[in-house]
């Protein structure tokens, strides 16, 4: 069987507004949601201010996994804010990916105008025949894999649950969106960089798929109790 990258879909992501629309050139149709507003509604908000790096640093270093990806120059280590991401640059370099696989999709924009939901998916795979959805996370040099029984495996778990529904909401736009294609995953695995190391976190299609039910099922309930 042969594999080839997939065909971009007809819809786009306003960086600016980080808003998703269908059809740009012609209807226009801006979706509502996002996969991440999904999966965040009924929860408190994370106060950015007091990790003001945090969040340019992740959109850097997702730069240069994509120009990894594409087999592009990489951009400046430094980000447009000033931030330096050299050791991320390094630690994701590092990862025995780059050349190993064959890339399908990278930062992929998806849409579902029933749902009127949207989303981009950090990066498909292929090796030996099967197809592997990743997705990226930056996380700080004090970061670690909580221990089953720790005092932060609790939350752990609560982000790991995270992890999964944003897979699995992946895997349900590549499927059922807007122009969607037979698309078979048989790997979920989220990618964590840190700057000294990365971390591989596996999980199976059937909690994925699980994980996106439930956040779905809650935004909606969040939806209907808050409608303004």
């Amino acid at each position: 069987m042969t594999l080839t990258a997939l065909r971009p879909r007809n819809c786009v992501l306003d960086e600016e507004t980080h808003t998703y629309r269908w059809d740009p050139e012609g209807e226009n149709i801006q979706m509502a949601i996002s996969v991440t507003g999904v999966i965040a509604a009924g929860k408190p908000k994370v106060d950015y201010s007091k990790f003001p790096e945090a969040a340019p640093r992740g959109t850097h270093v997702h730069r240069c996994m994509e120009a990894l990806a594409k087999g592009t120059d990489l951009p400046d280590p430094v980000s447009p804010e000033g931030i330096d991401c050299s050791e991320w640059f390094r630690v994701i370099q590092e990862v025995p990916l780059w050349g190993h696989v064959n890339v399908l999709a990278c930062e992929f924009t998806l849409t579902k105008k029933r749902w009127s939901l949207g989303g981009q998916l950090d990066l498909l795979v292929e090796k030996d025949g099967k197809r592997t959805l990743i997705d990226v996370k930056t996380k700080s040099a004090k970061w670690e894999l909580p221990k089953p029984g720790s005092r932060y495996y609790a939350d752990w778990e609560k982000t790991m649950q995270g992890y999964k529904a944003q897979a699995g909401a992946y895997a349900d736009l590549l499927e059922s969106g807007d122009q969607a294609e037979p698309c078979w995953i048989e790997n979920y695995q989220t990618l964590i960089i840190t700057p000294t190391h990365h971390q591989w976190i596996s999980f199976d299609g059937y909690e994925a798929s699980h994980a996106w039910a439930d956040a779905w099922q809650t935004y909606l309930a969040h939806k209907q109790a808050n409608p303004f």
